[in-house]
C-alpha cells in the first residue's frame, strides 16, 4: 500500500485525484473499524427497493426473512434506506442490524432504525460502498409474482441457448418465494463450508469435517475438471496460512482451480456440505473468510 502510494505521488496527480483517493481509503478505513467487532459474525446483505410501501408484499417477505435469518444468529446488512432495506432491519432489529448508506442529496440519511447507532456508516462512492455489501445469491419472489422467475426463465432461454453463459451458471443463485427456503439456503452454504483464499495458484477450501478417501474419489470424479493440473486432494494448513494463523484448526482440500466454471466451484461447495457426520444435526455457523495471498 504504502508503495503504490508513492508510486501516485511521483506521477504528479491533479489535486482532485489526490482528494478520490484520500476519500476512498478513509470510507474504507471507517467501514472497517465499524465491521471489525463483528468479525466472528455471520452476515448477509438484503437488496430491495427504497420505494416498496409497507403493505407491498415484497416487504412483508423481506421483514420475514431478515427475521428469519436473525434468530439463526445472523447479522442483516442493508443500505440503511427506506422501503425493502427498512423491512428487512424491522425483521432482524436493531441489534442484528448493520447499515451501508450513500449519500445522495435526494435521501435523507439513516433510517430511524439504525440512525445514529454505531453499526452505521454513510459512503461517498458506490465503488466504496460495494467492497462492503455482499452479493446477492438467493432472488426472493412473492406468491403469485414471479419477478425474479421470469428473469431467470430469460437466462435459460436466451443468454443460456446462446452460449453467453454457461447452465451451470445458474447454480450461482436461487429463485423462491419461500422466506424460509430462502434463509435454509443460505445457512445451510456454511454447514460445513467455512472459507477460502488462495495460495499461489492453489485454491484453498477450508471445512469443518474432514473427507474420507472415498469423499474426495467423488469430489475428483465430479469436479476434477476444474483443476488445470493435477487433482483435488486434502491438505494440511500451507505454509502462508501458518505465518497468518488463518483458521489453522481447519480441515482442508486444496487444488489448482482453472479459475473457470465457478457455477461448478458453487456445486463443489454443496457437495462438501453433503459431507457432514449423521450424528451433527445443526453443525456450528461462523462468519466467512475469503483472502487471498
Amino acid at each position: 500500500m504504502v508503495q503504490s502510494m508513492v508510486e501516485l505521488f511521483a506521477q504528479h496527480p491533479a489535486t482532485i485525484d489526490l482528494k478520490i483517493t484520500s476519500a476512498a481509503i478513509a470510507e474504507m478505513s471507517d467501514a472497517f473499524a465499524m465491521f471489525a467487532p463483528y468479525r466472528d459474525r455471520p452476515k448477509v446483505t438484503i437488496f430491495g427497493s427504497a420505494r416498496t410501501l409497507p403493505d407491498d408484499p415484497l416487504y412483508v417477505q423481506a421483514r420475514q426473512v431478515a427475521e428469519v435469518l436473525a434468530d439463526a444468529g445472523w447479522m442483516v446488512i442493508t443500505g440503511a434506506g427506506p422501503g425493502i432495506m427498512h423491512a428487512a432491519m424491522e425483521g432482524a432489529g436493531r441489534e442484528d442490524s448493520i447499515g451501508v448508506s450513500i449519500k445522495l442529496p435526494f435521501e435523507q440519511g439513516a433510517n430511524p432504525i439504525i440512525a445514529g447507532d454505531s453499526k452505521y456508516v454513510s459512503m461517498k462512492y458506490f465503488f466504496t460502498r460495494k467492497l462492503m455489501l455482499i452479493v446477492p445469491i438467493v432472488f426472493l419472489d412473492t406468491p403469485g409474482d414471479p419477478y425474479w422467475e421470469t428473469v431467470h426463465d430469460f437466462v435459460g432461454r436466451q443468454l443460456v441457448q446462446r452460449g453467453l453463459v454457461s447452465e451451470a451458471d445458474t447454480g450461482l443463485y436461487l429463485v423462491t418465494e419461500d422466506c424460509q427456503q430462502a434463509a435454509d439456503e443460505i445457512t445451510r452454504f456454511y454447514a460445513n463450508y467455512d472459507s477460502l483464499r488462495y495460495v499461489g495458484d492453489l485454491l484453498v477450501i477450508r471445512v469443518r469435517y474432514e473427507p474420507n478417501d472415498e469423499q474426495v474419489a467423488m469430489l475428483n470424479e465430479r469436479f476434477g475438471h476444474l483443476c488445470k493440473r493435477g487433482v483435488i486432494s486434502r491438505s494440511a494448513p500451507l505454509d502462508p496460512e501458518r505465518k497468518d494463523a488463518d483458521r489453522l484448526d481447519l480441515y482442508r482440500i486444496t487444488f489448482a482451480f482453472a479459475k473457470h466454471g465457478y457455477g461448478e466451484l458453487r456445486a463443489m461447495i454443496d457437495t462438501l456440505n453433503s459431507f457432514i457426520p449423521a450424528d451433527e444435526v445443526e453443525p456450528p455457523v461462523e462468519a466467512p473468510i475469503a483472502r487471498t495471498t
